[in-house]
């Protein structure tokens, strides 16, 4: 029975390590787009770029753990590092941060080149309406307001990545402490040989 336990957590930590990689990747990917060409205080594409790298590191950490689990640097160095790093995506991408990234857009919000090629491209005049810093004649085609399309492009990315980040910690924090209990309670030398029992 402990075999068939210790092999599903030891498969939804690897699972979760994978996801985290993975959700990095697509926060990169979401976040080097051409609608956030403005920086912001915190630059989530450098923040997910570096999410690559801890995720890649996390998946070696963990085959480590899984051999040597009395290790006392994996609960200093490879679980919390990848708690931290969750809960700075968490922090970073929570829903009421997207009213914060609107406003610091509009203060960067000017009349320069690339403010009118971004009205131009998704075809919007000014930032909260036409008359806000908007392209002078103003095609009536063109909706009122670019905000909308900022806060459209990152709302459900936002979202996509907290609820990813908040479902990764608490997978990783259970599989941990259940490969922890089975394998404390058995006579086992690492959770690689649980798990051929």
């Amino acid at each position: 029975m402990n075999r068939f336990i210790s092999m599903f957590f030891v498969y939804l930590l690897l699972l979760v390590v994978i996801l985290f990689t993975v959700m990095s990747g697509v926060g990169y990917y979401y976040f080097s787009s051409a609608i956030l060409s403005y920086s912001i205080n915190i630059n989530l594409k450098v923040l997910f770029g570096i999410g690559i790298g801890v995720g890649l590191m996390l998946f070696m950490l963990v085959w480590l753990f899984f051999a040597f689990p009395k290790f006392f640097l994996h609960y200093v160095l490879t679980f919390p590092g990848l708690i931290v790093m969750c809960s700075v995506y968490i922090a970073a991408t929570q829903p009421s941060e997207v009213t914060r990234h609107l406003t610091y857009y509009s203060i960067l919000w000017s009349n320069n080149l690339q403010t009118r090629e971004f009205q131009t491209k998704y075809k919007c005049c000014g930032f909260y309406n036409f008359t806000d810093r908007g392209i002078y004649n103003c095609p009536i085609t063109y909706e009122s307001g670019c905000s909308h399309f900022i806060e459209m492009y990152l709302r459900p990315r936002f979202m996509e990545i907290f609820v990813s980040g908040i479902f990764i910690i608490i997978s990783s924090v259970i599989s941990v402490c259940a490969l922890l209990i089975i394998f404390f309670r058995s006579d086992e030398s690492s959770i690689f040989e649980l798990m051929q029992y």
